[in-house]
């Protein structure tokens, strides 16, 4: 589970970065996948605490 924690924090920091260098050359664009990309990081982070929570119980 640490190995899918780092990687989805990884995908959520390059699609931050992705998100302003869009947004920083398309502000239409960047809007939206500005939002999605919050989506998914917001899952990530959830997916991420999910996996702590399980590692303290076991």
């Amino acid at each position: 589970m640490q190995t899918a924690g780092r990687i989805v924090a990884v995908l959520g920091l390059v699609g931050v970065v992705a998100a302003i260098a869009v947004w920083f050359f398309s502000h239409q664009w960047g809007l939206w996948i500005g939002l999605v990309d919050a989506v998914i990081c917001a899952a990530g982070a959830v997916m991420v605490d999910f996996g702590r929570k399980q590692k303290r119980s076991s």
